[in-house]
């Protein structure tokens, strides 16, 4: 790979975690621990829970509705 290539990626890349730290912030507290927790921290969802002091069916709501709003924000389709 060329250094022009690199740049670009470089580039590219920045960009995109420009936008996911906006989408991050467009969630709501709940819903960015949620997320934070298992994507970044590698919890299950009863760990999550455990740690959040709610059921494990409000982080899978958490977690779905946050997954939602990420791909909305950030264009990605499924």
């Amino acid at each position: 790979m060329g250094h022009d290539e690199r740049v670009v990626d470089r580039l590219a890349a920045g960009t995109a975690v420009g936008r996911l730290a906006q989408a991050l912030a467009n969630l709501s507290p709940g819903e960015r621990d949620a997320v934070l927790l298992v994507a970044y921290g590698g919890l299950s969802y009863p760990e999550v829970a455990a740690a959040l002091g709610v059921a494990e069916g409000t982080v899978a709501s958490r977690l779905s509705r946050a997954r939602t709003k990420l791909r909305d924000a950030l264009g990605v389709e499924v």
